[in-house]
This record gives C-alpha cells, sequence and structure tokens, in this order.
C-alpha cells in the first residue's frame, strides 16, 4: 500500500525507517534504514553528561573566594551537580535498565487470519463498547486522530460507507488515538459521524493492535478474526469492495 510518510521506529537504542522507494506495477521497492550509531550518540552524551558533573565538584579554588560568595558557589555547585546526577542516572536507567525491551502487555499488529484482540472503549457519549459485543457482525476499526491531516480527510469517506452498509450486519468503530475528547467529540459533530466513535484512554487498544501511526484500519470478519489491515488512508471503493465480499456480495 502506499504510504506518504515512513513508518518510524525510534527507541533510545535503535532507529530504523521503512521507506516506499518505488511503486511500480510489477511491485513496490523499500528501502530500510538502521542507523546503528544511536547507541553510540547517546553514549557520547551520557560522557558529556558526566563531564559536566565533574566540572561542577566543589574544587579547591572556591577556597580562595570570601566566605559568602564560597558559600553561594558551593550550594549552587552542589544543586547543578546533583541535578546532573539525577539526570545522568535516569539516561542510564533508560538505556540500559533491567526492564528494557519487555512489555507489560500485549503487542504487535495481528495479521489477517488471526484473532482480533478484545477491548472496552469509551464512546464520545459516554457509554461503553466492547469488541466482542459486536461478534456476529463485520467490524470496521479504524485508529484515527483529530491532529492527523489524512484521519480528518477520510472521514467522510468512512461515513458513507458505514451508511451504505450499515443494514447489512456491518459495525464501524473509530478508536481515537493520543487525542482530547473534547476536540473528538467537537471533529464527530462537525463531519456528522453516526457510526461508533470512543477514545483510546491510556492508548490501551492502540497498544494490543500494535499500530504505528495514524490511520490505521483494521477489517475483522463475523467470527472475530482479522481479513485485512490497512496502513494509512483507505480508498472508500476498496474497503466497501473489501466489505462485499465477506457479505457474499
Amino acid at each position: 500500500q502506499p504510504i506518504g510518510l515512513p513508518a518510524l521506529r525510534s527507541t533510545l537504542r535503535e532507529d530504523l525507517y521503512v521507506v516506499l522507494a518505488g511503486f511500480s506495477r510489477s511491485g513496490a521497492t523499500f528501502k530500510v534504514f538502521i542507523n546503528s550509531l544511536a547507541s553510540f550518540l547517546w553514549l557520547g552524551g551520557l560522557v558529556l553528561l558526566s563531564g559536566g558533573a565533574v566540572a561542577l565538584w566543589p574544587s579547591s579554588q572556591a577556597k580562595r573566594l570570601p566566605v559568602p560568595q564560597a558559600r553561594r558557589r558551593a550550594a549552587w555547585n552542589s544543586a547543578a551537580l546533583l541535578v546532573g546526577l539525577a539526570l545522568l542516572a535516569a539516561a542510564g536507567v533508560a538505556m540500559w535498565g533491567l526492564g528494557h525491551g519487555t512489555t507489560i502487555q500485549r503487542s504487535g499488529r495481528p495479521l489477517p487470519g488471526q484473532a482480533a484482540p478484545d477491548f472496552s472503549l469509551a464512546l464520545v457519549d459516554g457509554s461503553t463498547l466492547s469488541l466482542s459485543d459486536l461478534r456476529g457482525q463485520v467490524v470496521v476499526v479504524n485508529f484515527w486522530a483529530t491532529w492527523c491531516p489524512s484521519c480528518a480527510e477520510e472521514l467522510a469517506d468512512l461515513q458513507s460507507v458505514w451508511e451504505a452498509h450499515q443494514e447489512q450486519g456491518v459495525a464501524f468503530v473509530g478508536v481515537a488515538y493520543q487525542d482530547d475528547l473534547s476536540d473528538v467529540q467537537r471533529r464527530v459533530a462537525a463531519e456528522g459521524l453516526t457510526y461508533l466513535v470512543g477514545l483510546d484512554q491510556g492508548d490501551h487498544i492502540a497498544a494490543a493492535y500494535g499500530i504505528t501511526g495514524v490511520p490505521e484500519t483494521f477489517v475483522i470478519d463475523s467470527e472475530g478474526q482479522v481479513v485485512n489491515v490497512y496502513i494509512g488512508p483507505i480508498s472508500p471503493q476498496e474497503l466497501a469492495a473489501q466489505l462485499d465480499s465477506l457479505l457474499g456480495r
């Protein structure tokens, strides 16, 4: 699927970019860039931090200053030294802490043929929805955000496809990612969205579905299995064709 922006995975110890380099009838060409020097860049920063902490260590020169000035300098240096050591310790734990690389919840994008992770979504009308409540229907789960331009552009298309299929056992669920409830409510009203929309509080749903950005759309069949995953905006024609296929039309 053509995408306008590179997929990006970036943590303290890695930089990985996947970029769509070319697209033709014969296929697509992707370039993968891995910045193996990221760790050394961080290590250099820690070395500079260490040097700064050493430079702030009380020196013998302070003894030659007048007592009030010497005390003020000593107090300032001690406070700055403590802050520097705290930053150094925090950076070290973030880089090489024991918990680095572990997860406390399920993560990773479910692939076609796999079960869609269940979730509980706080809807903008104050009610709560679980994916399991929609079992028996074809479900379209769209991750979006009010601050995402391409998400805003496809909302009207999603609404039109939803209106054409809502009486055929199809449910649409919009999951607002890293957003504010008031902003989501205003956008829903402005776009006239009538399908289910809620706020992903704590980003737990996004983590369960392993999204790397917005928009991303998951099509789930009536048995709760993922049928297709669309990374980036999806055309209404493609989504309608996918739903018609699942509905046997």
